[in-house]
């Protein structure tokens, strides 16, 4: 994944918010051992732009988080990433 993302990624979150692929990646490494799967809803292009729309499964009980990403690609990098889910729900899986 590391190599999708350009070094000096903007990520923003309901949380979080990083300047670098670096913050970004230890940060989802600490998620990882919450998360069963990632299953994907839809995903949606227009030019450099993507929206990707999936459920996050927790290892928990708790009820799955519906979650939409919005990335930005420039020369073949996601420069930017955009996270936005209910935090409520979210909160559930901890």
């Amino acid at each position: 994944m590391r190599r999708l993302l350009h070094d000096d990624l903007s990520f923003q979150g309901p949380y979080d918010r990083f300047n670098s692929a670096s913050d970004f990646i230890n940060a989802i490494t600490q998620l990882s051992g919450l998360i069963k799967t990632l299953e994907k809803r839809n995903v949606l292009v227009n030019g450099q732009d993507v929206c990707t729309i999936y459920d996050l499964v927790p290892v928990n009980d708790a009820t799955n988080v519906i979650m939409a990403e919005l990335y930005h690609v420039a020369d073949d990098k996601i420069t930017s990433i955009r996270l936005i889910f209910d935090t409520v729900t979210f909160s559930a899986i901890f």
